[in-house]
């Protein structure tokens, strides 16, 4: 075993696939609301914005673009969201639609009645696709004491935050079935 706690945790998550197909599904959605001769409609896509608003408004707007010039009476805007904005977006109707990890997609159905329209297929698995979806738990390499998952037991550590499915919640579903 390496001198540091390195462990991957993983949760089965039906909904971990990343998305190829919202681009077509918004368009279709989109093609049943009546056309206007006014200014385009706005459709805010709210976006978990897990690497921060600027570096996913970044790699998102292409897709925002995307729809914009496909949908000419729609403007499609991305609205990037931390943790804590998600349900009041959602509960306030400052959203449309929402790009969120599979965790927060349940809360959301269940709080909220939202449907979901696809999901994300991940490519960063070439010609795969995943039903998994996993945390890292590590620790700094001087601590020798620290081997295995039961060796944080009655310990406090930290995570990114509570709500992050990868960041927390699959790596709490691991050390509770410890």
């Amino acid at each position: 075993m390496p001198p540091f706690l390195l462990r991957l945790c993983t949760a089965i998550s039906p909904f971990a696939r990343i998305l190829p197909l919202v681009p077509a599904l918004l368009a279709v959605c989109l093609l049943a609301v009546p056309a206007r001769a006014q200014a385009p409609t706005e459709v805010r896509i709210g976006l978990l914005a897990k690497r921060g608003s600027a570096t996913d408004l970044a790699l998102w707007q292409p897709t925002a673009d995307y729809l914009s010039a496909r949908l000419p009476d729609h403007r499609f805007r991305i609205v990037a969201l931390d943790f804590t904005e998600i349900h009041d977006s959602v509960r306030a109707g400052r959203i449309d639609f929402v790009l969120a990890n599979s965790a927060f997609y349940v809360e959301l159905e269940r709080l909220h009645g939202a449907n979901r329209i696809t999901t994300l297929i991940n490519r960063s698995l070439p010609g795969q696709s995943t039903t998994t979806f996993g945390g890292v738990i590590f620790c700094r390499a001087d601590r020798s004491d620290l081997q295995s998952l039961s060796d944080l037991r009655d310990r406090r550590f930290m995570a990114v935050e509570p709500r992050s499915f990868g960041g927390w919640i699959a790596c709490w579903r691991e050390l509770h079935r410890q």
